[in-house]
């Protein structure tokens, strides 16, 4: 009987087993959507995920003190007020050349900074992986979120895909709750998108004059964020009429999954 099994075949098999060792081998019951993507670019990916996985696991857990060989490491009240900035600098740059960063997306102090590095991230484990050029950075905002920025981030990120014309279902499938609430109803991804879509094809372009954002509210008891924003732009028509619009834009966000989806909102101008 002739074999009518294929290269391709043969990758959509070693895919399955890849998913299978993942899930036994590292409890990865989902390592990734990866279903749309070509047998051979899909075998790539989960490979590189189990190689990555299998290296985390012989590697063990290492606390970040221990990876960077016990330096001397003064504490916060054993530093004048003035000398904080300098022994800051010294201990960024110390555990820079260990292979270790630390980002601070937003404004802190220097002493907050110190105060985090000395008395928490240096107490975290993480995975003791050594290799040239492997670099491992520690983020302040992932051990300490900054909701206002976090909802600020989001909010400018909508309203610029909104009004620069770059939105795509993608942004609804990620960046929002599975209903989404707009004039009172709810819809689902694919139906919020058919409406910007629709608001966008009838407008040439938009002109921003301004976009502040004036309120951010927040409550983690509730799982909710509000931000308002005032809004004033330019629309031009494709059938060449202008209209200037001036407006409040209310962005309703709910917290999950350990970050921010858009719940529901209200544009001057659309609807």
């Amino acid at each position: 009987m002739e074999d009518n099994i294929t290269p391709e075949d043969e990758l959509k098999a070693e895919n399955e087993l890849l998913k299978l060792k993942l899930e036994l081998e590292h409890g990865m019951l989902h390592s990734s959507d990866t279903s749309q993507l070509p047998a051979d670019i899909q075998n790539q990916w989960l490979n590189y995920i189990y190689n990555y996985e299998k290296v985390c696991k012989d590697a063990g857990k290492i606390k970040v003190i221990d990876f960077v060989d016990n330096p001397p490491i003064k504490k916060i009240n054993e530093i004048a007020s003035d000398e904080i900035s300098d022994e800051l600098g010294k201990l960024l740059e110390l555990l820079f050349t260990k292979d270790i960063r630390v980002d601070f997306i937003c404004e802190y102090t220097d002493e907050i900074k110190y105060i985090f590095i000395t008395e928490e991230l240096l107490e975290e484990e993480f995975y003791n992986i050594r290799m040239e050029g492997m670099r491992h950075c520690f983020t302040y905002e992932e051990f300490h979120p900054n909701h206002d920025y976090d909802l600020r981030r989001h909010s400018k990120d909508f309203l610029n895909r909104v009004f620069n014309k770059k939105w795509s279902e993608d942004c609804a499938k990620y960046e929002m709750t599975k209903t989404v609430v707009f004039q009172g109803k709810e819809y689902d991804g694919s139906g919020i998108s058919q409406i910007i879509f629709t608001f966008q094809e009838v407008v040439a372009r938009f002109e921003i004059k301004e976009l502040d954002i004036t309120i951010v509210t927040f409550d983690m008891d509730e799982f909710k964020g509000y931000v308002k924003a005032t809004a004033s732009y330019i629309q031009y028509w494709n059938d060449g009429g202008v209209t200037e619009v001036n407006g409040d834009c209310h962005l309703h966000f709910v917290s999950e999954y350990g970050g921010w989806s858009l719940s529901g909102f209200s544009l001057p101008g659309l609807g």
